[in-house]
């Protein structure tokens, strides 16, 4: 009977944790609004450089049809899609720079993309985290450099990345017949310890930062050219789309993950970019970390709304206790997903069961904490 009184009771509970995480939440990180300004859908170029209330038109197609797609968004820097990935790209007289040298799968478009917009020699990589779908092509894109450039191959590039992405890089080697460890991609041949560190490529500064929240993963870094006013944030956002499964499998969400999405509109930092590429989704501003920020504020709203209301099914004929949560926990996410649907069912991915994957991230935050 005791058994029985507290499972009717763990939505009670639940909701009042809910109500006072949504509280807690709102009050130390305000939801910024937004205006919704009209956005220009324009087709891609790598010859004029995106104005910032435009974005790349019918991007899902342009990436499944084609090999590659440029898009140029400062005087050195350009944007390039492959497969639904995006790497940062920067050419000028040091050669080129990329950011995030994507998948084993992409990186011969991402390479191809490249030479056909210059005839410089990759020279510098960096990595902004340790997920192979990001920089898993490493080896591919540098053979193929040096294949095209064999003079080059004689000078190593530079491959730069904070200390954590290093030691993620030698934890997660592979194991060869004899014992060794072989890395799955190239070690940094420049690491930096601290949160912070600012480099040079030719007359180019970019900082690299990681930042406090580490909502994605611990060694996410946050990248700025400042000339430029770009930033690449691998994984915290997907413009024009809702987030991945998950929220992209981030590993402090939802506090990590707000406070960097945070920092990045805050009034110390707002005013030092433009755009950013979220490597996924189109080209991103800063409306777009706002109206991020407001998904997840109506998502948490959604949820505690609908536990409220869902009851806490109980059978014996199941013969154990854990589909009952699994039944429980589908019925709020899909309440979720119908209370969200007026305002967000445009969204690319709505249907594809994100929301009940945020959601159920959401109400596991509170069972936990």
């Amino acid at each position: 009977m005791k058994q029985r009184i507290m499972i009717s009771l763990a939505p009670f509970f639940l909701s009042s944790c809910l109500t006072a995480y949504a509280g807690s939440q709102l009050k130390q990180e305000p939801v910024l609004h937004h205006n919704d300004l009209p956005i220009n859908y324009v087709e891609p170029s790598s010859q004029v450089i995106l104005k910032t209330e435009e974005k790349i038109k019918d991007l899902f197609n342009l990436q499944y049809d084609n090999e590659y797609t440029i898009q140029k968004i400062g005087t050195q820097t350009y944007w390039i899609g492959v497969q639904y990935y995006n790497a940062t790209v920067i050419i000028n007289d040091e050669g080129v720079l990329v950011i995030d040298p994507l998948g084993p799968d992409s990186a011969k478009a991402l390479f191809n993309a490249i030479t056909s917009i210059t005839d410089k020699p990759i020279t510098a990589i960096i990595y902004s985290h340790y997920h192979l779908d990001h920089i898993g092509g490493t080896n591919t894109l540098i053979a193929l450099n040096n294949k095209k450039y064999p003079n080059n191959a004689k000078h190593h590039i530079r491959i730069i990345a904070n200390k954590q992405i290093n030691d993620n890089i030698k934890q997660y080697a592979s194991l060869s017949n004899n014992g060794s460890r072989i890395p799955k991609v190239p070690l940094p041949t420049e690491t930096f310890s601290k949160s912070m560190k600012t480099i040079h490529f030719g007359k180019q500064q970019l900082i690299l930062k990681r930042l406090k929240g580490a909502g994605h993963t611990k060694d996410n870094t946050l990248i700025l050219l400042p000339e430029e006013r770009v930033i690449h944030f691998a994984d915290m956002i997907n413009p024009d789309q809702l987030p991945f499964y998950n929220f992209a499998g981030a590993e402090h969400f939802p506090h990590g993950y707000i406070r960097d999405l945070n920092y990045l509109v805050s009034d110390k930092f707002s005013t030092k970019w433009d755009f950013i590429n979220g490597g996924h989704g189109n080209i991103g501003t800063k409306t777009d970390i706002q109206k991020l920020l407001d998904y997840i504020h109506d998502l948490t709203k959604a949820t505690k709304e609908a536990l409220n209301s869902a009851d806490y099914p109980t059978n014996k004929a199941d013969g154990n206790h854990f589909i009952w949560f699994k039944h429980w926990q589908n019925t709020i996410t899909k309440q979720v997903k119908e209370r969200l649907r007026n305002k967000y069912s445009h969204m690319y991915g709505f249907d594809a069961g994100v929301v009940e994957s945020h959601a159920a991230m959401v109400l596991n935050e509170l069972m936990d904490h």
